[in-house]
């Protein structure tokens, strides 16, 4: 009896940089288990793609041209209950805490390593959140300030 070989991760990426769209596309592409199946600049292409390619999981780097990240996370897991969201922010953005509530499974930040992401990947395919260090951190620095 043999043993079939398990699917690649259907992956879509979103970011309104051409330039780290691409790096990270390239990046992993370089990976057997993944397969960048569309690659979006804007919020307003990332559901109707997303309901075209059934991605396993969609990156979504922020910010976004014209849309609200967590709307969109919330959008697409609703519209395509089956794709895990990832989003890449930034200190400024959105708030670990509001991303998880949104739908995300996980959050790092824009500028974590590309290991991370193809973590992130993997984690949440897999059925798991994932939340890098440095993304904890800045949630923890924000929660402080908020309550203090």
């Amino acid at each position: 009896m043999s043993l079939g070989k398990t699917p690649p991760i259907r992956v879509l990426l979103a970011d309104a940089d051409h330039t780290f769209r691409k790096m990270r596309s390239q990046l992993l592409a370089l990976e057997d288990d993944l397969d960048i199946v569309a690659e979006v600049a804007s919020g307003a292409e990332v559901l109707g793609l997303a309901q075209l390619h059934a991605p396993d999981v969609t990156v979504l780097t922020s910010p976004l041209p014209g849309c609200d990240e967590l709307a969109l996370a919330t959008e697409l897991r609703a519209q395509v209950p089956s794709c895990a969201v990832v989003i890449l922010g930034s200190s400024e953005g959105a708030s670990l805490s509001d991303a998880l509530a949104a739908g995300a499974q996980a959050m790092l930040l824009k500028e974590a390593p590309g290991q991370r992401l193809i973590r992130a990947i993997r984690a949440v395919h897999a059925g798991h959140r994932y939340v890098d260090q440095e993304s904890v951190a800045d949630a923890v620095t924000r929660d402080n300030r908020a309550t203090s």
